[in-house]
This record gives C-alpha cells, structure tokens and sequence, in this order.
C-alpha cells in the first residue's frame, strides 16, 4: 500500500525537495521491506536533490544509510560513515548529532566493543547538554533520546556484567518517564532479566508478571515475544522446566507469526536443549535444526555458533560421527566471527566431547585443556567484570555527588552573576542620567550665554550711536550760522567737482585697466566695463553665431581696452599662444564682416 502510494505521488513531486523526500521515503520503504539494495539506489538518487546544509534530510539520509550497512552487518562501515560525516561538521543541530551518534553506539554493543560505546554514550550526553533550552522545555526528540541513551549505558554495563550498574541506569531510564507505555515496558524488561542474572527470581517474577499483564493487552508484538523468552529463561534458571517450555513454545509460536527471527531461533534452540536434557534426542535434533536456517536468515553468528555445539553433541550422542564432526566444525567457523570467550568454551567442550567419544585421546586431552583454560579466563573476565562494577558503580555516586556540587556552584554562580547584571545595569541607568543631565545643563549655559553676548552688543551699538551724535552735536556748535552757510555753499561747489572728476577718472579705460590690475575682481571689472560701454555686448551679439560665455565676455573686453597678447595672458594667467587660439575661435564665432580692419581694431571701434 505505502508503494503504491508513494508511486501515485511521485508525478506531483516538482521542486527539488519534493524530489529528495520521495526518494528518501523509498529508500526508508525498501529498507522496511528488506530490499536493501534498491534502499542503497533510493539513496544515491536522493543525495542528487539535497545538499549537506539541509541537515534534516542529510541526516534523515545518513541514518537510513548507516542502518542499511548494519542490517547487512557492516557494523564499522557504518560507525565510519557516521563518525565522519560529524567530524567534517556536516551536522549542526545537536539532537540530529546525538541521535547519530546514538546509532554508532548501537553498532559497537553489536561489535560487542563495549568501551567505544561507552565513549558514544558520553558523547550523547555531550551534544544534549549543549543547549540548556533543552533542559527548561524539552522536546519530545530530546527526551526520547536521553531515555534512549540510558537504557544503552544499562545495557553496556548488563553485557560487561556490572549488574549493579545496569541496574542502576535501567531505572534511572524507566523514572525519566514511567508513564510512556512502550519505553516503560523496555525498561521493566529490562530491569527483570538483571534482576533474574543475579539471581532474585521473585522480584524478576514481579517485574514479567507485570509487563506480560500490560503487553498481553494490546495487539501481539516483538516486546510480547522477547517477554515471552526472557520469562521462559527465568523458569529454567529456577528448574521450573515444564514452565520454561510452555513459555518458550509461547515465544516460538509468536516469533513465526511475528516473522522475528532472532527470538524464533533462539526459542527453538531452547526447546531443543529442554528435549536434550530429558534424553529426547530425535526430538532434540529436529528442533536445533530448525533453529540454524532462522538464524542463517539474520546471520546471528552467536546463535549459530550454540546452535551447531548443541546439534553436534545431539548427533554424538546418536551415534552420527561424521554429522557431528561437521556441526562441530561449523560451530567453530561461527565462532570465530563472535570469538567471545563464551563461544570459545562452548566450542571447545563441544571438540572435547566429540573426540573423547571418538578418539584420538591426545586430541580430547587438548580441547578439554583449551576448555579449562576458555573457562578459568571466563571466571577471570567475571571477577574482572565484578570488579569493574564495583568500580562503575562507585564512579557513578562519585559522579552524582560531582553533579551535585557542580548544580550548586552553577547555581550560586547563576545568582552572582545575575547580581552582578542588576548592578550593571544599575550603573548603566544612572550614568546614563548623569551624561543626559550634564548635556542637559551644557546645553542651558550655551544658550544663556549667547543671549548675554547679544545684550551686551545691543548695548555696544547704542553706545557708538549715542557718541556719533554727540560728536556730530559738539561740530554743528562750533560754527556760526552764517559761516556754516557759506561753507555749505563752498561743500556743495567741491562735491559737484568732486563728482565730475570721478565720473570722468571711471569712464577713462586707463582707469579701468589700472583698476583691473590691482583689484583683480573680474565680477566689479565687468560691472564696470558695461557702466562705460553700455551697448558694446549688445552690438556684438548683433553680429555673432551665439551667446558669449563669461570667459569669452572677459576676453572681448580685455581687446576692447586695447590690452597686447602678452598682457591678456598675464591678467587671466595663461599662455600667450593659449590667448591667441582663443581669439581665433572668438573671432569666427563673432562673424566679423570683411571690411579693412584687422578683427581686433574692429571689436575696439564698436561702442
């Protein structure tokens, strides 16, 4: 149905990231089916419309990926893949970075490389505490991810056999949200098969009792099959057989409805050795048998490895040599590819079995050695591991007590510093008040001085008006009336001259040059020249293509006053070949009409 769906939509899909999403819901799909291969196609198509930055897809990508090699059992290929894409910085979100680096962590409990996923776990832990707003609202995400990463530190302690440890973060993970129902059942699983390993079968019994009433409620699944066999391995921990059969025939039958195949191998291998105890050995071959091509399908080399020992002693004891040597055989190819000291000593004791029922002696004598020894190791590893958990165990109080005093001087720093922010902001206020009065005030002396200079130059000014007066008052007093009139008469006599010869002095053009040559003002020259040769522009535009510029104006008056070349060049600062192409293009834009004046003499006869 998802097939067919997603084939439907793929002709509404246009952009590039409607394209990148079909691909990846395909290859999420094919994975889902086990079409592995097609997933791997699905995703080279998809990386063509996405790049790195969009980490949602990138991520999304990477996953399905890294969970494809892992289903083919590439497990370091895909912590590679994984690990390098975050090494590059091609993620930034720190929840998409934890949740990667919680599947690597998964690869390496796989890998049964317990100290690097112990690493990853820290690793988590780092990129969840990057953002404190996490801490404050949590999303849904980040919370699924912290639950998820303590059950896998109880789980890496469950396999190292520090089950004070294990059992500490199992509950720790089941607090963190007792009300969620799946990951509360995981843990509770979880929590029983510790308790059942150190032997407290009751509260075991409790804990399945309890998740079996829950998972027995709602529609069968994977966790209902797991219950099923853990229970069944608590019985037979306890003798109680005929109780341990009747649950793993539970799980068998609920595993081959469910297709899940590792608690259906496992379950008949169970069943197998129940028979063998009771000396059912026809009973027991079958179901060994049975058991081997369900865990070839999923390749749990584990399981296959108990799986061949078990049908190999079954066959020794039916007097079958060959089959035996060649289970025996096959169990050893398995275990190499585990090569725990576990699988190790059931391989051994297997060897051990077959040859000192078959000879040679010396052969026998060897692998009931190597067994012995796989054995004292495993006593060893125990006490190691017992050692460790005391250990763990130990450097987690430490550690809670670290985080405990850590919370408090994170605390205490928090409020220092939140004072320190209420001083500073206090401070800030207040100079801040301080520079706007002080403007304030600077402002108000400005302007109060500025109108105090004004009434005092006020004042000034009306004390010179006041001795002009005075000065002009004492001159009227000193002459007579009759003398003042005739000296007015005389005045007026003067000024009238006066003013003739000035008139006469400004319209003289010598006059005008020399006054040219000290002012240097063309602005009043030029008022001036028109004052004495009112029309002499306007008889000039008579004749001419266009206006005159006022360079051109300047150059026309400068001939009209008669001035040399060399003098019109030193007046206006230039050269004396620059004032003669000058002239040229003046004279041919005046249209100066042929007559027996050269052009110069005729712009200085026009008046």
């Amino acid at each position: 149905m998802a097939a067919s769906y997603l084939e439907k939509q793929k002709k509404f899909y246009k952009t590039k990231s409607d394209k990148a999403d079909y691909w990846l819901n395909s290859m999420m799909l094919n994975y889902k089916l086990n079409e592995l291969s097609k997933a791997r196609e699905d995703g080279i198509i998809a990386q063509k419309y996405f790049s790195k930055k969009d980490e949602s897809r990138y991520g999304t990508y990477l996953k399905l990926r890294s969970l494809i090699d892992w289903k083919e059992g590439h497990f370091t290929r895909a912590n590679q893949r994984l690990l390098n894409a975050m090494n590059k910085g091609g993620l930034k979100d720190p929840i998409a970075r934890a949740h990667l680096y919680n599947i690597v962590l998964n690869n390496f409990i796989s890998l049964e490389d317990y100290d690097s996923a112990l690493m990853m776990s820290h690793r988590v832990d780092v990129e969840l505490n990057r953002d404190r707003s996490f801490k404050e609202n949590p999303p849904r995400k980040y919370r699924r991810l912290r639950q998820t990463n303590l059950l896998s530190k109880g789980t890496i302690h469950y396999y190292i056999s520090a089950y004070d440890s294990a059992l500490y973060y199992y509950q720790k993970a089941y607090e963190f949200d007792p009300n969620d129902p799946v990951w509360s059942i995981n843990c509770q699983m979880s929590i029983a098969d510790v308790l059942s390993l150190k032997g407290d079968y009751e509260k075991a019994d409790e804990y399945y009792v309890e998740i079996l009433k829950k998972l027995e409620a709602q529609s069968p699944g994977v966790n209902l099959a797991h219950a099923y066999y853990n229970y069944a391995l608590n019985f037979k921990k306890q003798g109680d057989v005929a109780t341990a059969r009747s649950y793993f025939r539970k799980s068998e039958a609920l595993s081959q409805k469910l297709n899940y195949n590792l608690i259906l191998g496992l379950s008949l291998q169970e069943i197998g050795e129940g028979f063998f105890d009771q000396g059912a050995l026809d009973s027991a071959k079958v179901y060994t048998e049975r058991s081997i091509p369900v865990l070839e399908q999923i390749q749990n080399a584990r399981g296959l490895c108990l799986a061949h020992c078990r049908l190999s002693r079954v066959l020794a004891k039916n007097g079958k040599q060959k089959e035996s040597f060649r289970a025996v055989n096959e169990a050893k190819k398995w275990m190499e590819q585990v090569n725990t000291l576990e699988a190790r000593s059931e391989v051994w004791t297997a060897f051990y079995e077959y040859y000192d029922r078959y000879g040679p002696a010396t052969f026998a004598l060897e692998y009931l050695k190597r067994s012995m020894e796989t054995k004292d190791s495993i006593e060893g590893v125990e006490m190691q591991k017992s050692l460790n958990a005391l250990i763990v165990k130990y450097e987690t109080e430490l550690k809670e007590k670290e985080n405990q005093v850590l919370r408090v001087e994170i605390s205490e720093q928090n409020v220092q510093i939140q004072r320190k922010e209420e001083a500073r902001k206090f401070w800030q206020g207040l100079i801040f008040f301080m520079v706007v009065l002080l403007i304030l005030i600077t402002v108000l002396g400005v302007i109060l001085l500025k109108m105090r200079r004004q009434k005092l130059e006020v004042k000034e000014r009306k004390l010179a008006h006041a001795d002009q007066i005075r000065t002009l008052l004492l001159r009227k007093l000193d002459a007579a009336d009759q003398a003042v009139k005739d000296a007015e008469q005389v005045i007026s006599d003067l000024k009238n001259t006066q003013e003739e010869i000035e008139a006469r002095e400004k319209h003289n053009p010598e006059h005008l040059i020399e006054s040219m040559r000290t002012k240097k003002d063309w602005a009043a020259f030029m008022v001036e020249f028109e004052l004495i040769y009112t029309h002499f522009f306007s008889e000039l535009k008579k004749i001419s293509s266009g206006d005159f510029t006022n360079s051109e104006r300047r150059m026309l008056a400068l001939i009209k006053l008669g001035l040399s070349n060399q003098e019109i060049a030193d007046q206006i600062f230039i050269s004396k070949d620059s004032v003669k192409k000058a002239k040229s293009r003046l004279f041919k834009k005046v249209n100066i009409p042929d007559s027996k004046f050269k052009p110069a003499d005729f712009i200085r006869n026009i008046e």
